[in-house]
């Protein structure tokens, strides 16, 4: 490969991260809105989940960016590296803070118990968990309850 299509390839690289990192930051200032709120909606939290899922992709993403232009960028290799710790830095920061908002704000009623409150109409009193993240089933459950429960 020729030293001008390695430029070329290494600037086309770069204006990629760079994209990353205007990602990184929305996804950032998202997360900085939602925790601003009281409450969360099953569907902000479904919202959400779907939303870490595809920051999540793009880290992964990112590792092979970033792998790639220190090849081509070999001469800085300690410039990249530095640049590569500060954006997987900004990756962890914001994936911890989105699971922590969605521990935060899910409410803690199992299926089993979504059921028979369906059945029974008592109320939903949202309690900290863990999410069950990633799954359709959990995702319906949390779509039932919006729509029983709403308090609006």
């Amino acid at each position: 490969m020729s030293s001008d299509k390695n430029v070329t390839e290494l600037h086309e690289k770069v204006v990629k991260r760079s994209s990353v990192k205007g990602r990184i930051t929305k996804f950032k200032n998202y997360l900085i809105n939602l925790q601003l709120k009281k409450t969360l909606s099953s569907v902000e939290l479904i919202e959400l989940s779907l939303k870490l899922e595809n920051f999540e992709n793009l880290s992964n993403q990112f590792e092979s960016l970033q792998s790639q232009i220190e090849l081509l960028n070999a001469d800085t290799l300690s410039q990249e590296l530095d640049e590569r710790d500060d954006i997987e830095q900004a990756f962890i920061t914001n994936i911890a803070t989105a699971r922590s908002i969605i521990k935060k704000y899910s409410p803690s009623t199992s299926h089993n118990e979504t059921s028979n409150n369906l059945n029974s109409s008592s109320s939903l009193v949202p309690e900290h968990h863990e999410f069950a993240k990633g799954t359709i089933e959990s995702m319906t459950v949390l779509l039932l309850k919006a729509r029983v429960f709403k308090k609006e």
